[in-house]
């Protein structure tokens, strides 16, 4: 997520110096450089090793023993990646004998009990994500240089500085949010970044009324 959030900020900054760039460049060289970022993703996923979990729940042990060095940079004998090993075979396996079916969640049931832990947890996640697009983060990501010029007069060149500006914040937060959500606890960031929103978009609403 910060990775995403700064090549947003990276292109907002990038809009910003070719807005002062006449012709057609000013908008065909943000298309085109994007096809860098894809050629390098291109180039180099194939040469990505699988998750350890992934091999394990597969079979392919050695392999993940392998990777599991890798990381810790420790030989594959060590304590530490025999440990990390058997949690992660013991977590794939416990998965298989709990499975629960597709069915079972939305039906609100599991193998042991009929209670909506795994349905609601379901909910909460994919609900988040369209609490999100349904709050108007669209309109001040991709659309607030229009906002700035035709509801608050601003110059273009000034609401797309503004813009950039408005790119740099997201990425110190979403920055400041990585570094407390273990200490802070994912409840308390929601619950404090929904507030701030709220504050925000009621700021905006009565500024552009």
């Amino acid at each position: 997520m910060a990775m995403s959030i700064a090549g947003f900020c990276l292109v907002n900054w990038v809009n910003y110096g070719l807005s002062f760039v006449e012709g057609s460049v000013a908008w065909r060289f943000p298309l085109a450089s994007q096809f860098v970022f894809i050629f390098v993703l291109f180039a180099t996923v194939p040469w990505l090793p699988e998750s350890p979990r992934w091999l394990i729940s597969h079979g392919r042990t050695q392999e993940a023993t392998e990777i599991l060095a890798c990381i810790e940079d420790k030989p594959t004998t060590s304590p530490v990646v025999t440990s990390q090993l058997h949690e992660i075979q013991y977590s794939v396996d416990y998965e298989l004998q709990h499975a629960v079916k597709w069915k079972d969640i939305l039906l609100r049931r599991n193998k042991d009990t009929a209670d909506t832990k795994a349905l609601r947890r379901l909910l909460l996640g994919a609900n988040t994500q369209l609490m999100q697009q349904f709050g108007g983060i669209n309109i001040m990501s991709y659309y607030m240089p229009t906002v700035l010029i035709n509801s608050v007069g601003l110059s273009e060149s000034m609401a797309r500085l503004l813009s950039a500006c408005n790119g740099v914040s997201y990425l110190i937060f979403s920055s400041i949010a990585i570094l407390l959500v273990e200490r802070w606890g994912r409840r308390g960031l929601v619950l404090l970044s929904t507030s701030g929103q709220l504050l925000s978009f009621l700021v905006i609403t009565i500024r552009g009324w």
